[in-house]
């Protein structure tokens, strides 16, 4: 269902409800039942829809060297002390509002 959505064929006005729209109705009337999935994944809707997804997917990938760091050194004991205190020192709500700040603070710590 959710693929004849993307595509355009169906729609959901509401949850559990589907109509079919006029790009539907015009490739059933079409295909009949012969409507395959190489047909629903032809359609521009849907396409296009996943044109978007990997847009997404490969801006997600795309993290620079500045924005990560390693922990592979550091000892879970120490890691776990370090983070108690920053918690303790800045506060659980700014650091949740603010991640980067977590992870500046963070390596300050690791390389100090």
């Amino acid at each position: 269902m959710s693929d004849l959505k993307i595509s355009g064929l169906l729609n959901s006005p509401k949850r559990g409800m589907y109509q079919i729209t006029d790009l539907g109705r015009e490739i059933s009337s079409k295909y009949g039942l012969n409507i395959t999935r190489e047909l629903v994944y032809s359609q521009p809707a849907y396409i296009e829809h996943q044109k978007k997804l990997q847009e997404k997917s490969s801006n997600d990938e795309e993290v620079s060297e500045e924005e990560t760091f390693e922990l592979t050194d550091t000892d879970p004991y120490k890691f776990e002390h370090m983070m108690v205190q920053l918690l303790n020192q800045r506060g659980t709500k700014e650091l949740m509002v603010n991640p980067w700040l977590l992870k500046n603070q963070m390596m300050m710590e690791l390389m100090g």
